[in-house]
């Protein structure tokens, strides 16, 4: 395609305005290195210097306004799907005035009115710039949104154990320590499990636990709260109202516990119980002084719950 087919039906004037800032926006892509940098070879260049003259030559003819803007948000698009600099727009609007008025000494009576040649370029650069900041602001909230997307994932796992889906020892402590309601932290350790592992493999072994954390999770109530603390671990939080007695605890325990099948599986269980915030107000110290009594309960026997400000103990066999 010849420079005439490229720049329409102008006059020679506009022809040559238009043909001498293409060749000083080539000249200063040369010399600069981050422009340079968009354009791999000379035939790149090419092509984007006859899509700049289509372009001003269809502007230059004064198209409709829906046509008009339509090339401009399609120089916008363009230019953000390329990294174009927003600051090169004012430096391509500079350009083109110097080609008027270097044009401009070459054809006194044949020159667009000055006022009427601003305003065509003005409005072109604003629709384009309207158009660039658009996408801009949409990519920027894509990719805002698929950061957050990321650390909330990576925030997701880093809480959560990866066998179970249910919260890690992390993720628990950080729930529980954002609690300022009244409750039970119960720890629950299974009874014989290792043999589960030693005899069966622990591919046995971690469908057990996958099985119980569905099957405890299917009982809790909403505010409730369950993890995996660890190997064979788990703890449950009870929101308390303050006019429960400990035996509600014991028997909501039992209701949580009575589906899952232990002698199925040949294992048992043992929980220790401390309440925030008479024993305890953080998970650490709540842990350590329900560990405390689910140490004495194992001692007693599989399916005992001992509390920790109690020196009895409560069976949860069936």
């Amino acid at each position: 395609m010849d420079e005439d087919d490229e720049l329409g039906a102008l006059s020679e004037s506009v022809r040559e305005i238009i043909a001498d800032f293409v060749s000083r926006f080539e000249s200063w892509i040369h010399q600069d290195r981050e422009a340079s940098k968009l354009f791999d070879d000379e035939n790149s260049l090419l092509h984007h210097s006859q899509l700049m003259k289509r372009h001003l030559a269809k502007i230059s003819q004064l198209p409709p306004e829906e046509e008009a803007r339509a090339l401009s948000e399609n120089v916008g698009r363009s230019h953000i799907l390329h990294d174009v600099r927003i600051s090169w727009y004012i430096l391509a609007y500079n350009k083109i005035f110097e080609s008027y008025h270097q044009i401009q000494n070459k054809y006194l009576q044949d020159m667009p009115n000055i006022d009427e040649f601003r305003r065509i370029w003005l409005k072109d650069v604003g629709q384009t710039l309207d158009t660039y900041h658009q996408l801009l602001t949409e990519r920027h909230f894509n990719e805002n949104w698929a950061l957050k997307k990321s650390i909330f994932e990576l925030d997701l796992q880093a809480k959560t154990d990866p066998l179970t889906g249910v919260l890690n020892r992390r993720g628990f402590r950080n729930e529980l320590d954002g609690k300022q309601e009244s409750g039970a932290f119960i720890l629950l350790d299974l009874d014989n499990f290792k043999i589960v592992n030693d005899v069966q493999g622990h591919v046995e072994g971690d469908k057990i636990l996958e099985q119980l954390s569905t099957m405890v999770q299917s009982q809790l109530r909403r505010g409730d709260m369950f993890g995996r603390i660890g190997g064979d671990e788990f703890a449950i939080w009870l929101p308390l109202t303050g006019s429960e007695d400990l035996s509600v605890i014991s028997e909501t325990l039992r209701r949580i516990l009575v589906t899952i099948p232990f002698r199925e599986w040949k294992i048992g269980i043992s929980a220790g119980v401390s309440l925030k915030p008479s024993d305890a107000s953080s998970f650490d110290d709540l842990y350590a002084k329900a560990d405390e009594a689910l140490y004495r309960a194992k001692s007693v026997a599989d399916f005992t719950l001992c509390f920790y400000n109690q020196l009895g103990s409560e069976t949860l066999n069936r």
